[in-house]
C-alpha cells in the first residue's frame, strides 16, 4: 500500500524538517541493528602468496570454510596496521557467494594474541591469590607476636629463681625470633610477588598497546544463496616490502661461454610474517588510480589551471623555463622522466620463501643465461701498460632485464662490480672484466734527443718508441692499443709524426689507435716516432708526457 505523507498523524512536523531527521535517525538505527544481528566470523589466516613489486607488495590470505545462507560478516584479523583502504581486494571461488562490502576496521585480538594475554592475565591472578594467602599468614604471625609481647608478666606467689627466669626469657626470645623471621620471610615473598605482578602487568599493557598500534583488521560482508563451502581470499597492499635486481657475470675463458645470472634481493620490513609463501616478482607498478587525470589547461606564465602549485612554468617574456624549486633541469627534462623499469615482467619462484623479523632479507636466483660474447682487449699506453678485457654481448634485450649492479667474476674470483643500465645501452652490452695478465705489453724508448736545426735557430726534439705485445692466451685476441702525441696550441711550436706503424691518427686531439688481431702465443711490435720543433725563445714542456711514459 502507498500512503500520502499529508494523511499521516505527524504530517505537521514535515514543514519544520523534524520528520526528515526522524527518518534519518530511524534508518541509521535499523542499519546498526541489522549489522549487530548479522553473524560474524573471525579469521586468523596466515599469508599464503605475495606479488612483490620493486616498491611494495600485494599479500594474499585465504580461508576455506562453511558459509551459511544469507548475509554474514567475515573479519580477517592480525593484519598490518598500515594497509591502504583503496588497495584492499577480496574474492571467492564460489558463484553462490558474493562480496557485498569491504572495510578496514580496528584491530581485533588474534587467537595467538588472545592466548598470550590470557596467559599473562592468569599469571597476574595467580600471583594475587598467592599474595592474599601470604598476607593472611603474615597477619597470623603478627598477631601471635603481639600476643606474646602483651603477656610478658609472670604470675605467682612464690616467685621464680634465677634459673627458672632464664628459661622463661629464653622461651620468649626464641619464640619472638621465630615469629620475626617468619614475618620477614613473608615480607620478602610479598615484595617478590609485587615486582612480578608489576612486570607482567607492564608486559600485558605493552603487548596490548603494541598489538593495537601495529595491527588492523578487514571486515567483509558476504551474501550466499545457499549453505556451501567456499574459499574467501583477501588481498592487500603493503609499502615496506619490495625487491631489487642484481646480476653476476661469470667469465671462464675466451673460448668458453659465459654465465649471466639474474638475481633478486627480496626484503620484508613489515610486521607480516611470511612463512613458506609462494612468491611472484613483478616489475610493474601497483594500480594507483582507476581513471586518468582530467584535462587541465596550460596557461602561459601561470602553469596548469586548477593545480595548487606548478613545479615548472614557461616564461614567455624571458623565453625560458622557470623552476620554482630551483632544480637544474632543462625544458625537456620538465616533461620527461627517466624510468628504470623499462619492461613489465613477472618471475614466479618455484619454491616458497620465508621472511620474518629474524630474516628480513633473502636472495634468490631468477634466471641463469648462458651466452657467448665477443671479447675485446684495450690498453691505454698513455697511462699504463695493463691490458683490460671487455665482453661484448649482443641481443641482451631478449633477456628482459632491469638496470642494476653486476658482480664480475673472472675464473671464479670476484674482480669487482659495474652497473648494468639498460636505458643507456645500445644493441651491444659491454661488461668490463678487468686486467688480462695473459697479454704482456712493454713500452721501450728508442730515442729521446734534442738537436739544433742546421737551417734555422729552432730545436728539434725527437721521440722514438717501440711497443711490444705478447698474447699468452689460448686463443686469438682483438687488441686496441691507444697512445698519444703532444698537441700544440702555439703556432710557433709544431709536432710532426713521422712513424705510426699503421695506426689511426686524430691530429686534433693527438690520439693514436692501433687495432690488431694477435694469434695465440704470438706477438707483434709497433713503433711511434714524432719530432717536436720549437724556437730557442720558446720552451717545450713535456714533463706530464714523460712522467706517464717513463
Amino acid at each position: 500500500s502507498f500512503y500520502n505523507i499529508n494523511h499521516l498523524p505527524f504530517a505537521h512536523l514535515a514543514d519544520k524538517g523534524i520528520l526528515k531527521r526522524i527518518i534519518v535517525v530511524f534508518s541509521a538505527w535499523r542499519s546498526i541493528a541489522a549489522k549487530a544481528s548479522t553473524p560474524q566470523i573471525l579469521i586468523s589466516a596466515k599469508p599464503c602468496t605475495a606479488t612483490i613489486y620493486l616498491q611494495g607488495a600485494f599479500v594474499t590470505r585465504a580461508h576455506t570454510g562453511q558459509i551459511k545462507k544469507g548475509i554474514q560478516r567475515i573479519t580477517f584479523i592480525g593484519l598490518p596496521k598500515h594497509i591502504e583502504q583503496n588497495k584492499i581486494f577480496a574474492g571467492t571461488n564460489s558463484t553462490d557467494v558474493k562480496i557485498v562490502s569491504i572495510s578496514k576496521v580496528a584491530a581485533k585480538l588474534t587467537a595467538d594474541m588472545h592466548s598470550v594475554i590470557k596467559r599473562q592475565t592468569d599469571s597476574v591472578e595467580s600471583i594475587n591469590n598467592s599474595m592474599r594467602l601470604i598476607k593472611l599468614h603474615r597477619s597470623a604471625y603478627t598477631n601471635e607476636y603481639s600476643l606474646i609481647n602483651e603477656n610478658r608478666t609472670v604470675s605467682g606467689t612464690a616467685g621464680l629463681n634465677a634459673l627458672e627466669l632464664e628459661k622463661v626469657a629464653n622461651v620468649y626470645r626464641r619464640k619472638l625470633r621465630e615469629l620475626a623471621d617468619l614475618i620477614n620471610a613473608e615480607d620478602v615473598k610479598i615484595d617478590r610477588l609485587t615486582k612480578q605482578s608489576k612486570m607482567i602487568n607492564q608486559r600485558l599493557s605493552s603487548n596490548y598497546q603494541n598489538f593495537q598500534r601495529t595491527k588492523s583488521a578487514v571486515e567483509l560482508t558476504i551474501m550466499s544463496n545457499k549453505k556451501t563451502t567456499s574459499t574467501i581470499s583477501l588481498k592487500y597492499f603493503i609499502r615496506n616490502a619490495g625487491w631489487s635486481p642484481n646480476y653476476n657475470f661469470r667469465f671462464n675463458g675466451l673460448e668458453k661461454p659465459c654465465n649471466f645470472e639474474a638475481n633478486a634481493t627480496i626484503s620484508n620490513n613489515s610486521i607480516d610474517h611470511w612463512d613458506d609463501i609462494s612468491v611472484t616478482l613483478s616489475t610493474a607498478q601497483p594500480v594507483k588510480k582507476l581513471a586518468p587525470d582530467q584535462f587541465q589547461s596550460w596557461i602561459v606564465n601561470q602553469g596548469f589551471k586548477g593545480r595548487k602549485k606548478s613545479a615548472y612554468m614557461y616564461d614567455i617574456s624571458s623565453n625560458r623555463l622557470s623552476n620554482r624549486n630551483q632544480a637544474k633541469n632543462t625544458f625537456k627534462d620538465a616533461f620527461t622522466n627517466e624510468v628504470n623499469n623499462e619492461i613489465t615482467e613477472t618471475y614466479e619462484l618455484n619454491y616458497p620463501i620465508t621472511l620474518t623479523k629474524k630474516t628480513r632479507t633473502t636472495h634468490v636466483e631468477i634466471k641463469s643465461i648462458r651466452t657467448q660474447p665477443s671479447f675485446k682487449h684495450i690498453v691505454n699506453l698513455g697511462s699504463c701498460d695493463d691490458t683490460y678485457l671487455t665482453a661484448n654481448v649482443v641481443g641482451w634485450q631478449k633477456w628482459r632485464l632491469l638496470s642494476g649492479p653486476v658482480n664480475v667474476y673472472n675464473h671464479g674470483e670476484l674482480n669487482g662490480s659495474t652497473q648494468f643500465k639498460t636505458y643507456q645501452l645500445n644493441d651491444t652490452m659491454q661488461i668490463p672484466l678487468g686486467i688480462d695478465r695473459n697479454v704482456v705489453v712493454k713500452y721501450r724508448t728508442l730515442k729521446d734527443a734534442k738537436e739544433k736545426s742546421f737551417l734555422s735557430s729552432n730545436y728539434n726534439h725527437t721521440f722514438h718508441f717501440e711497443i711490444s705485445v705478447k698474447n699468452n692466451n689460448g686463443g686469438a685476441i682483438d687488441l686496441e692499443m691507444i697512445d698519444q702525441v703532444p698537441v700544440s696550441i702555439n703556432e710557433k711550436i709544431t709536432v710532426e709524426v713521422t712513424e705510426l706503424s699503421g695506426a689511426e691518427y686524430i691530429k686534433k686531439i693527438g690520439k693514436i689507435t692501433w687495432k690488431v688481431n694477435i694469434p695465440n702465443n704470438k706477438g707483434l711490435k709497433k713503433q711511434l716516432k714524432f719530432i717536436a720543433k720549437y724556437p730557442k725563445s720558446q720552451s717545450f714542456n713535456i714533463n706530464g708526457y714523460r712522467n706517464r711514459r717513463f
